[in-house]
């Protein structure tokens, strides 16, 4: 039951970690648009087109690498999910006779039945 309320948590986490990089995606392409218009404005060298298209590089970039934490977040919360539920088919199996070996295969019956599945 700990397992199950840790990974509850980690994901009310995760959704405000989705929900802080979209308000804050969101923010930084309204102030990039913005110094992109003020540059073409002003610098006769510099197209709207050519600084619109810079700013949205660099705010996706920028983007990119603030999704990181929350890719490592979901890589984690997928790999204790999937701990629990082999934990929790071991359970259902040991007691109805079987047993989850170490290579992450399913042994139904006994020793001297060779039935398998994999877990994966």
């Amino acid at each position: 039951d700990e397992a199950h309320e840790s990974h509850a948590v980690d994901k009310r986490n995760l959704n405000m970690c989705s929900a802080y990089t979209h308000v804050f995606a969101d923010t930084l392409r309204s102030i990039a648009v913005l110094l992109a218009s003020i540059l073409a404005q002003f610098i006769n060298s510099i197209t709207p087109e050519e600084a619109d298209a810079s700013a949205a590089l660099t705010v996706s970039c920028i983007i990119v690498v603030a999704l990181l934490p929350l890719f490592s977040g979901l890589r984690r919360i997928f790999f204790e999910y999937y701990a629990i539920r082999k934990e929790e088919v071991s359970e259902r199996m040991h007691n109805r006779g079987g047993a989850v070996v170490d290579d992450g295969r399913l042994r139904l019956g006994g020793d001297d039945n060779d039935t398998s599945m994999s877990l994966t």
